[in-house]
């Protein structure tokens, strides 16, 4: 008999109705609610480079470009006449007036004979937060090592870049 109650009951809640012995009953609606986050995504903007200029070197240094794309040699590095540096351009896109973090890491760049240079990155900002329209536009100096006596050449590469929701 127990069995036989549990089992209606069971069946009675599944259904959305349940009636008292008595037969006095009242139902009355809930009230759910979800909110989908825009995936948060960035993107490269076009044409846009983290650029260390063209610059001799004379014995060990760095290229130092700010995130506001200003370049600075140190030690034995000089820059060329019509030299110019750039910092990187990206777009972060995701649901408006959220915070977000950036991640920048380090790269390398290469020339076509294999000979290479290691560089550290760094974001105008750690923490953001996207405007009302759920935009960013961020960007990234960063600090390029020359070793003395690196050869000429035209050197290229690549770096990461991560944004999340904070």
């Amino acid at each position: 008999m127990r069995k036989l109650l549990i089992s209606l009951a069971t069946v009675a809640l599944s259904t959305g109705v349940a009636h008292a012995a008595s037969g006095n009953s009242q139902t009355t609606p809930g009230t759910a609610t979800a909110k989908v986050v825009t995936p948060l995504a960035i993107s490269h903007s076009n044409g846009a480079q983290l650029s260390f200029g063209k610059f001799s070197v004379a014995s060990t240094g760095t290229v130092v470009v700010a995130t506001t794309g200003t370049g600075t040699p140190t030690g034995g590095v000089h820059f060329v006449n019509g030299s110019s540096t750039t910092a990187d351009r990206f777009k972060v896109v995701g649901f408006p007036l959220r915070s977000f973090a950036v991640a920048t890491g380090p790269g390398t760049v290469t020339a076509p004979g294999g000979a290479s240079m290691s560089f550290t990155t760094k974001a105008a900002i750690s923490l953001g937060i996207l405007s009302v329209s759920g935009v960013y536009l961020l960007s990234v100096g960063g600090t390029l090592t020359v070793p003395a006596g690196q050869p000429g050449g035209t050197y290229s590469g690549t770096y990461p870049v991560v944004a999340y929701y904070n």
